[in-house]
């Protein structure tokens, strides 16, 4: 695998079955593919380890391409200038900026 980034989703535990559960996305060159990962474990076991787990499983499934339950999309690049002026980190900065204006003056 060349080029390839995989991340995790929110993992949650499931008691029922005693397991934890994610979706997973590999980005291979430029194309996403999205995995369901189940991992059987207790639920106190440790986070960083159940991370590893499933990611290393999401990128074996996807190293097989043998996954039946896997959506695939593009990867859409936004540029940074479309990003201006959105989101919270933005609205977040721009009160920043009105307070130290204010004080400034």
């Amino acid at each position: 695998m060349t080029n390839v980034v995989t991340h995790l989703h929110d993992i949650r535990f499931n008691p029922a079955e005693s397991a934890f559960e994610t979706s997973a996305v590999v980005d291979d060159n430029g194309t996403s593919y999205t995995y369901p990962i189940r991992l059987v474990a207790p639920i106190d076991a440790s986070t960083n380890a159940v991370a590893r787990a499933m990611i290393k499983r999401a990128e074996r499934m996807h190293e097989m391409g043998t996954s039946d339950l896997r959506s695939t999309a593009p990867i859409e690049e936004t540029p940074l200038s479309e990003l201006h002026g959105q989101g919270f980190f933005h609205r977040l900065l721009g009160s920043f900026e009105h307070i130290f204006h204010k004080n400034a003056a």
